[in-house]
């Protein structure tokens, strides 16, 4: 089992990262398309969700072989 501490904290550095990008589009655009905190960790848990379930998926395949 893969380690799903480390890589939400990983989801999360790369949501926040896409934050700052949609952040300085900003000025370009003329108005914000970025995300509120609460998204980007939203964003980043339903990542880990779907990871978690093709894992769960995977390990039954496994275990019902």
């Amino acid at each position: 089992m893969r380690n799903y501490h480390q890589r939400l904290t990983e989801l999360i550095r790369i949501q926040e990262e896409r934050n700052l990008i949609l952040k300085e589009l900003q000025d370009t655009l003329g108005f914000d398309i970025s995300f509120s905190e609460d998204d980007v960790l939203n964003n980043a848990i339903d990542v880990l969700s779907a990871e978690l379930v093709k894992d769960i998926e995977k390990d039954l395949s496994v275990w019902l072989k």
